[in-house]
C-alpha cells in the first residue's frame, strides 16, 4: 500500500492497494450476508463485486 496522490487543497489522499498480486498479506473475501464469514476470492481469476471485502 502506498500514497498515489496527495491533494493539499482538498485535503485528500489517494491510496494504492495492490490486490491482484496474490502474494500480499491482504485477502479478498466475498459474502452474501453482512454477518457471515466470507469465502476467499481468487484475485487473478475473479472480478471484484460489492459483496467483496478486504481482510
Amino acid at each position: 500500500m502506498w500514497i498515489k496522490k496527495r491533494d493539499d487543497k482538498n485535503k485528500t489522499l489517494t491510496i494504492a492497494i495492490p490486490l491482484t498480486k496474490g502474494t500480499d498479506k491482504t485477502r479478498i473475501k466475498r459474502r452474501s450476508f453482512f454477518n457471515e464469514y466470507g469465502l476467499p476470492v481468487s484475485t487473478k481469476k475473479e472480478v471484484f463485486s460489492l459483496d467483496c471485502y478486504i481482510e
